[in-house]
């Protein structure tokens, strides 16, 4: 828990020093008439330095300022100047796995906050075909970069199946209510836990659950079925609770469950409209379409 802290509280440090500078130099740039800031950041780093670009203060500040940049940039250019990036640091093997792990942490991390997922996505194709790695090493940036690829924004999620404790056997699909908000979750685990504690007095929620218009599905992947059946009683019984008994979800890689608990929203028709949003964002999210 302490070190979960420090870690975010360098993260803030490092972001808020970098945000306002780089957004007055980007500001500044183009005004002038110069290619964007983040076309340019790279080229003033040394990427073959392995003893100073791997130092934090140097490398990984080059990172959060780099990000913060991009966030704030053309997409296509950002993803561009990544690329070229990740092409110059390839030469010298030190110096791209220590790029490629660090933009691991700040952008695929869920408890960092400049996770993102899309700039992570030319990390990890770049990756996925560097022909120097191992292949086993290939294999997992192949097997994270499908995981990101799926049930993204505006896609139909992935069914599966599930039991429930009456044990019956639904699929997702066949559930109906304007809005599902699956949710994965862990026995045992304090964040599910506060989700829980959470979501359960909001009246709002159990309105919305009790005239039909959301419907909040509970899923529980690892599958040991001991403590679901043992966890049963902290699952609101307005909710749906499942247990995905065939082990797909995380044997077939059906989502990225990387953190517990993981929230998806979707639709009537299950096409994803919030992926891997904390719960504060998916409330807030149906606020706006079904009235507080």
């Amino acid at each position: 828990m302490t070190t979960h802290w420090v870690y975010c509280i360098v993260l803030l440090i490092l972001f808020s020093t970098s945000c306002k500078q780089q957004k007055e130099k980007s500001e500044q740039q183009q005004g002038e008439g110069q290619k964007p800031a983040v076309t340019l950041f790279w080229d003033k780093y040394n990427l073959e330095d392995t003893v100073a670009i791997v130092r934090p203060e140097i490398g990984e500040q080059a990172i959060v300022d780099f990000i913060t940049i991009a966030q704030q940039s053309d997409s296509k250019e950002s993803v561009a100047a990544l690329k070229k990036m990740l092409q110059r640091a390839s030469q010298t093997p030190a110096v791209l796995e220590f790029f490629v792990e660090n933009f691991g942490k700040y952008l695929y991390n869920p408890n960092s906050s400049m996770y993102n997922e899309e700039l992570y996505l030319p990390v990890l194709e770049f990756m996925a075909q560097n022909e120097d790695i191992p292949q086993y090493e290939k294999q997992r940036f192949e097997q994270r970069l499908a995981l990101i690829r799926r049930n993204n924004a505006g896609t139909k999620a992935t069914n599966f199946v599930f039991q429930t404790p009456d044990g019956k056997r639904h699929d997702m699909y066949s559930q109906e209510a304007p809005y599902t908000l699956l949710f994965f979750y862990e026995p045992g685990c304090g964040g599910c836990a506060s989700a829980i504690e959470n979501l359960q007095p909001e009246l709002t929620v159990q309105e919305w659950i009790r005239r039909g218009d959301l419907q909040i599905l509970a899923i529980y992947a690892t599958a040991e079925y001991s403590l679901w059946k043992d966890y049963q009683q902290y699952i609101p019984p307005l909710w749906i609770n499942g247990i995905n008994t065939d082990r797909s979800i995380i044997a077939d890689n059906l989502y990225d469950l990387k953190a517990s608990p993981t929230f998806y929203l979707l639709d009537s028709n299950k096409v994803v409209l919030l992926k891997d949003r904390n719960l504060a964002e998916n409330i807030l999210y149906l606020g706006q379409f079904l009235g507080q």
